[in-house]
This record gives C-alpha cells, sequence and structure tokens, in this order.
C-alpha cells in the first residue's frame, strides 16, 4: 500500500525472488496470500510449469457463482484505490472515503498491536452494518489479511461476507487434488 500510494520501497522485487524460490523448491502451484500484492500479478514471472492460484480471481468466481448480489471490498486503500478487485462496471463497490478512512485506522491498529481485536471487531462489524444499511444487496468481500482476523466466529445470515482468504485456501486444497471437510 505505501508503494502503491505513496511512493514508498517495491515489494516487487521480494514478491517475485519469493516465487523464484518457490519455483527452485519444485512448487507446482502457489498463492499469494495478500490482495493489495495482486496490484502487480502483471508484473510477476509466469512459468508454464508452475501455477498461480489467484486470489482475486478466484474470489470474483466464487462470489458470481454463488450469489446474485454486488461486491463491496473491504480491503487497504492500495487494494481499492487500484481497483484490484475491478470496477463498478463489474458489479463492484467500495466504501465511502469516510469508512475506507475508518477500515484503514483498524488495519493498522492489528498491525501495530495497539487496540484489542475485540475492539477492532467491533469497530469493523459496525461498518459492515452501517455499509449494508445503505445497500442489503450486496455481499462483502473481506480483502485484508488483518480483516480476515476479525471473521473468526462471524454469524449473521442477513449480512453476507466472505473471507478471499477463505475461498482462496479452499480452492489450493482443491487445486492440489485434494477434497476439502466440512
Amino acid at each position: 500500500t505505501n508503494y502503491l500510494l505513496h511512493n514508498g520501497p517495491s515489494p516487487l522485487k521480494m514478491i517475485k525472488e519469493g516465487i523464484e524460490e518457490l519455483k527452485a523448491l519444485g512448487v507446482k502451484k502457489y498463492v499469494i496470500p495478500c490482495n493489495t500484492s495482486h496490484a502487480f500479478i502483471n508484473l510477476l514471472p509466469k512459468f508454464n510449469d508452475m501455477e498461480l492460484i489467484n486470489m482475486v480471481e478466484e474470489t470474483k468466481s466464487y462470489i458470481n457463482k454463488h450469489f446474485n448480489k454486488q461486491m463491496c471490498i473491504l480491503a487497504t486503500d492500495g487494494t481499492v484505490r487500484t481497483k484490484v478487485y475491478g470496477d463498478y462496471t463489474e458489479n463492484v463497490i467500495y466504501p465511502d472515503s469516510l469508512h475506507q478512512e475508518k477500515i484503514m485506522e483498524i488495519i493498522y491498529a492489528i498491525k501495530r498491536s495497539n487496540k484489542s481485536i475485540d475492539n477492532c471487531r467491533g469497530e469493523f462489524l459496525n461498518i459492515i452494518k452501517e455499509i449494508h444499511c445503505k445497500n442489503n444487496n450486496i455481499v462483502f468481500i473481506i480483502a485484508c489479511t488483518e480483516l480476515s482476523l476479525l471473521m473468526n466466529d462471524y454469524e449473521n445470515k442477513d449480512i453476507i461476507c466472505v473471507d478471499a482468504m477463505d475461498v482462496v485456501a479452499v480452492q489450493a486444497i482443491l487445486k492440489s487434488g485434494y477434497r476439502v471437510r466440512k
């Protein structure tokens, strides 16, 4: 996010090195478990014998298959501003600037461990409820690793939240030839 928005150091070299290391180890399939890093997806090396299981594409495919609703992407400013999940023409919406600012505060509070997970969870769920009150025909995509931490034991039949990390984990298991236990 820092690189994408504030001209900070580029993570691209480290991401490429990580992929090269996986290749050298003989890995056939891999996942990049960071939604924001998918802003660089077209700049990454491609190998005929090594498949990227794309978190963003897998999540969008899952939503399109299981729900007939818009996707509201809850993520870092980097993911939101680079429209990693697409734009409004693709049935994708993003939080307004006030909610997005609060989401970033929560993400940084988790990264810095300066607020309890329970407090962050409460604030985050309030944001989801506020957005849902304005548009109840949406599925929320939890598109940030830190936000995923807040969704343990989430249950609400009226507000649908899908964690991109969960979707890609299931797809990685299935695409590796295994079954997922329920």
